[in-house]
């Protein structure tokens, strides 16, 4: 709700959500933009729990033929979609962008031989950089220093229209909730992944 009302995500995953559902919002279609994220949030659920009950073994193989190779070039896909999702005309920006979350990333230990990366010495920064202070510092303050200078700063929207989108609407919607939901279950299998990088990705 947070994302969508006031571009502000409360979990990592959400961020997909907030980058389309705010701009509904501020067309006054806040409503369709919720509809459409509990709906969409429902069927992959439901398509994870599906498919990993009858397609356990598979997904398992091709969960463990994932080396290192193959996370360095989801790595780098990544990257590319940072690129085309969230810079538009100049997806430079959006890979300049992607390395330097692939940076941040880097911060802690090493989870293979314990060493100390981007640290400087900090005991602080040994476990990492935490998603959620991480995400709500830059796009919560983004947010707040983005309407400081604005005499009659957007609230939030008090009409937020029909949640639940038209028929129409909802098959259209259905087919590309069922096509993600079944790339965000095989990219969330995949070790290291988890939901976060499958909720953009999808």
């Amino acid at each position: 709700i947070s994302a969508v009302l006031i571009n502000i995500p409360g979990t990592p995953d959400a961020v997909p959500t907030m980058i389309e559902g705010h701009r509904l919002a501020q067309r006054g279609e806040g409503g369709l933009a919720l509809g459409t994220a509990i709906m969409g949030s429902f069927m992959g659920n439901w398509i994870g729990i599906i498919f990993l009950i009858a397609f356990i073994p598979a997904i398992l193989f091709l969960a463990l033929q994932f080396r290192s190779w193959e996370m360095f070039l989801l790595s780098m896909w990544g990257v590319a979609i940072c690129g085309s999702m969230s810079a538009g005309d100049m997806p430079i920006k959006g890979w300049i962008s992607g390395w330097i979350g692939l940076l941040i990333s880097f911060v802690g230990l090493d989870a293979i031989h314990g060493v100390a990366r981007f640290t400087f010495g900090m005991r602080t920064l040994e476990d990492g950089i935490s998603y959620i202070p991480l995400l709500i510092g830059l796009f919560g303050l983004t947010e707040i220093l983005k309407v400081l200078p604005q005499n009659s700063p957007p609230g939030i929207p008090s009409e937020v229209g029909r949640i639940i989108p038209p028929i129409k609407k909802l098959i259209g919607y259905s087919r590309a909730a069922f096509r993600s939901g079944v790339i965000g279950t095989i990219i969330g299998a995949i070790p290291g992944a988890g939901a976060n990088v499958a909720s953009f990705l999808s």
